[in-house]
């Protein structure tokens, strides 16, 4: 069996990641004051027969249960630099919600499938997270741009975005199209979401270099996913965005 570099990169060897995870398969890179939580991991997830999917949800429901008793999930070597991305992204997310809270943006604007995307650069990474919306109303526009709130800057970017700054690093969007291209003048194609760029690359637990898309993953669902579930705007709480 090819070994996958995630897994690896965690400690666990190719033989056991040809097997479903089990108390006693504690992988290297994990906290060792853990094992307990791992255990507990284990035993509440049901195998599918899928070794690199068992392997996947034990590791979720671990990280889970870390964030829930407020454990660190990896060997202390790895704190400083993925404590600092967290605490950054706890801070990100603590301005997105208490904006849509104030602006209530999400009260006039219905919402559906969410979207996160993590993109790694030369300089860091950024998260991008967006909803779908359809809007009839042609007088939204000029909505977005009310004050106090929504209060989006009053002249669309080049790429045909409306901008509201929050704080270094982290702004609302709204744009009619695809996020990350031009915009588009469809009803149907509203995309309302935000973006986060951080200066700091993650360190992922192990010996090997990591690849771009083990370090999107990293910080996706190991960095981010626990921000984005630990506080919610008010009125949206079906959807993690």
């Amino acid at each position: 069996m090819e070994a996958h570099p995630f897994l690896s990169n965690l400690g666990i060897s190719p033989i056991l990641q040809a097997r479903s995870p089990t108390p006693a398969t504690f992988p290297s890179a994990l906290n060792s004051n853990n094992a307990s939580v791992w255990a507990t991991a284990v035993a509440e997830t049901p195998s599918v027969k899928i070794p690199l999917e068992d392997w996947a949800r034990c590791l979720k429901r671990y990280v889970d249960i870390c964030e829930e008793q407020n454990l660190f999930p990896f060997q202390n070597i790895n704190q400083s630099r993925n404590d600092q991305i967290s605490d950054f992204l706890s801070e990100a997310r603590q301005s997105i919600v208490s904006y849509l809270d104030k602006s209530k943006l999400f009260d006039e604007v219905k919402i559906t499938a969410a979207t996160r995307v993590v993109h790694v650069t030369h300089t860091g990474f950024h998260i991008v997270v967006f909803a779908k919306s359809t809007i009839n109303d042609p007088s939204f526009e000029q909505w977005l741009q009310k004050v106090p709130y929504p209060h989006f800057n009053n002249v669309r970017t080049a790429d045909g975005h409306w901008i509201k700054n929050l704080r270094p690093g982290v702004k609302m969007f709204v744009v009619n199209g695809d996020p990350e291209s031009r915009g588009g003048h469809m009803p149907q194609r509203w995309h309302i979401g935000y973006e986060i760029e951080c200066s700091l690359f993650p360190e992922i637990p192990g010996n090997a270099t990591p690849s771009k898309s083990e370090l999107e993953k990293f910080i996706l669902e190991i960095l981010f996913m626990p921000v984005l579930r630990q506080r919610r705007p008010k009125k949206i709480l079906r959807r993690l965005i």
